[in-house]
């Protein structure tokens, strides 16, 4: 659970919780390896066989030892501080609601992990990949059965009956890892009885795992179509960007009004024909993106904010419909729409074809101008249109008022975006007449 809030919640009390239940977790582990070792031992031998006898004889002393460990750790145990912890966190879990977007991309990226590991698994066919899949597979249940309750009603049995198969395909490999390891086998026909004996109890496991999940009846396939469609992706992407923002404590009334005015911005600047629709999809979810996280470092660095900010984008891990390269392109235009022409030297885009590399620099001067302009707020700009004189832009804003004390900001902020459109750019209210002697 800890692991799914910080996925998009930075509070540290998360990371510090999740270690000290860890701790505690261990010892049960271990302990419960040993109780499950014992009971899988007389399940497969009788009581008089000397494999069975040994295997007891090992494990009973350890069972007595680990008991006490749990003991000691359990009485060291801070109870007064984890109820302290679990306060503070409800309270942060509240605010995001369950069976929503967010919750929703965290099941399909631990979807898409599980995923991965069940077609390694197959290939492989080694323990090793079993037991991965095993802990991949316990991290979508999870996620599943605390964060959308109306598909876990759904799924819920399903994957517990697949991860019993599972689980206990890995108890039986540890069983026989233990059985090696302690040297239980008198002889090596005795050896090769139990291998065969255990190997049967594992395949048979493997086989009926392999019997929901091949074929066009999947479970993998019902639990995919259950989960955000790859046309919804990108909105859930940008509903997760918004929770994290918010989580940093972004003013996102502010964040609003910026991603309003640029995306207006954009749809009026936007040039017909010289990009496909696909190009111009990411452009502008790249801009929504950007307006929406572009001051989550302004909280740990008033003065150098959107170095800090893209330097947390860069750090993200890549979104299900949001990629690395799409987090890349954001954290570029959100460390440098603060000021300067830092952009145009930018060792990432001077790489890139030129094509690309326009793009982004008028990006960026575009979230620039529409920062300028949301800090109008007596009355605050909400409706921008855009029209094209010859050699010119002229953009239209209501409310605008080239006296205002925030003019000279809009002034300096337009600047990149006429180097990005090669063209002179006049703001004006749209009560104003046309006439550019009274743009800024």
């Amino acid at each position: 659970m800890a692991e799914a809030f910080m996925f998009f919640d930075p509070y540290r009390i998360w990371k510090i919780m999740k270690k000290e239940g860890g701790r505690l977790f261990r010892r049960l582990d271990e302990l419960r390896d040993v109780h499950v070792m014992m009971e899988w031992a007389l399940r497969l031998g009788a009581a008089a066989d000397p494999v069975v006898t040994r295997i007891m004889d090992h494990l009973v002393p350890r069972e007595m030892q680990l008991k006490q460990d749990t003991l000691a750790a359990l009485r060291a145990f801070d109870r007064e501080k984890w109820s302290s912890w679990s306060a503070r966190l409800q309270m942060r879990a509240r605010r995001v609601p369950l069976e929503g977007k967010v919750y929703q991309l965290g099941a399909l990226r631990a979807w898409d992990e599980a995923y991965r590991l069940h077609k390694q698994a197959l290939r492989n066919r080694s323990v090793k990949s079993w037991h991965a899949l095993r802990v991949g597979l316990k991290k979508f249940r999870y996620t599943v059965e605390n964060f959308l309750p109306a598909r876990h009603e759904k799924w819920g049995q399903d994957l517990k009956n697949l991860q019993d198969c599972l689980g206990e395909g890995h108890d039986l490999a540890v069983l026989w890892d233990a059985a090696v390891r302690i040297n239980v086998f008198p002889d090596s026909e005795s050896r090769a009885h139990w291998r065969a004996l255990i190997s049967r109890e594992r395949q048979e496991r493997i086989e009926r795992y392999r019997a929901m999940t091949i074929g066009p009846g999947s479970l993998w396939n019902v639990w995919r179509s259950g989960l955000p469609s790859p046309e919804r992706l990108r909105q859930a992407a940008l509903q997760w960007m918004q929770t994290s923002a918010r989580f940093r404590e972004t003013d996102l009334n502010h964040a609003r009004r910026v991603r309003s005015l640029a995306l207006q911005l954009f749809s009026g600047l936007r040039t017909r024909g010289r990009a496909s629709r696909k190009e111009i999809r990411d452009q502008r979810n790249i801009l929504h993106a950007a307006a929406i996280f572009h001051e989550v470092g302004r909280a740990a660095a008033q003065k150098k904010h959107g170095k800090t900010t893209a330097r947390l984008l860069r750090g993200l891990p890549p979104l299900p419909g949001f990629s690395k390269e799409l987090l890349l392109r954001t954290a570029i235009i959100v460390r440098h729409h603060c000021r300067g022409v830092g952009i145009l030297e930018d060792q990432y885009i001077a790489g890139i074809q030129e094509r690309e590399r326009q793009t982004l620099i008028q990006l960026t001067a575009i979230l620039r101008l529409a920062e300028a302009l949301a800090h109008y707020d007596d009355p605050p700009i909400a409706r921008i249109s855009i029209c094209r004189d010859p050699g010119s832009i002229i953009i239209e804003a209501d409310g605008y008022a080239a006296s205002c004390r925030h003019a000279e900001k809009v002034a300096r902020a337009r600047y990149l975006l006429e180097f990005a459109c090669n063209q002179p750019i006049f703001i004006r209210s749209t009560s104003n007449p046309p006439d550019t002697n009274n743009s800024a």
